[in-house]
């Protein structure tokens, strides 16, 4: 199903109920869970070569549903569920039908992210910088280019620590992101482990930005 799966909560929910009944596997097409380079950050996380506890900056476009919410499924899939969030500018102007642009600070279990809404109509922006204790994580140009810093001793100024200027690159497939799903799915069919947006996983991104939505309307 093409993302964010409904703009209805009890619509979506009703598609994933159905789905069960009938035995159908559901997946929704956030592309960015099946790219190579988003899975090898998910194991530099699990594996604390990047600790939790981040802090990070988000810029998207275009809607925090139609657009954000590509990234807040990827942030959630990297730092867990959403659990509290604070409006840090509640911007009410619509965009694309029910939609709007909040700038909004969001807590999930692994790390806090600031949420800040840029203009399409001046030019499209999508990029994640994340920090964390021992490095920096960069994911830009929409994906196609990830970077992972790590940290070293400051070679000038004794007892000091500072961002490694050589940057790791991480190996990115946005540009065959829609055969990297297919990849997954081919995956999933055959039975062995894949990396793709279930129904649920998808209803509770949609949740999480409705909660966030239905704040601005108050």
């Amino acid at each position: 199903c093409e993302k964010p799966l409904s703009y209805s909560l009890s619509e979506a929910q009703k598609m994933i109920d159905l789905c069960d009944r009938s035995g159908v596997s559901l997946f929704v097409n956030y592309i960015r869970k099946s790219d190579p380079g988003v899975i090898e950050i998910k194991k530099l996380i699990e594996s604390n070569k990047f600790k939790t506890n981040m802090k990070g900056i988000c810029w998207y476009s275009k809607g925090f549903v139609h657009n954000g919410s590509h990234l807040f499924n990827l942030l959630t899939y990297w730092l867990g569920h959403m659990k509290q969030f604070n409006l840090i500018c509640d911007n009410k102007t619509r965009v694309l039908d029910s939609d709007y642009e909040p700038d909004v600070e969001v807590e999930f279990d692994k790390g806090k992210i600031i949420f800040l809404s840029a203009w399409e109509e001046d030019f499209s922006h999508y990029t994640i910088e994340l920090l964390s204790s021992n490095g920096r994580i960069r994911y830009e140009n929409e994906g196609a280019t990830i970077q992972f810093q790590d940290v070293i001793n400051d070679p000038v100024f004794k007892g000091y620590k500072k961002l490694n200027p050589k940057s790791k690159e991480i190996m990115s497939k946005m540009q065959h992101s829609q055969l990297n799903v297919v990849n997954q799915l081919s995956e999933y069919i055959s039975g062995k482990v894949s990396y793709l947006c279930s129904g649920r996983e998808a209803l509770n991104t949609l949740t999480s930005i409705q909660l966030i939505i239905h704040s601005i309307k108050k």
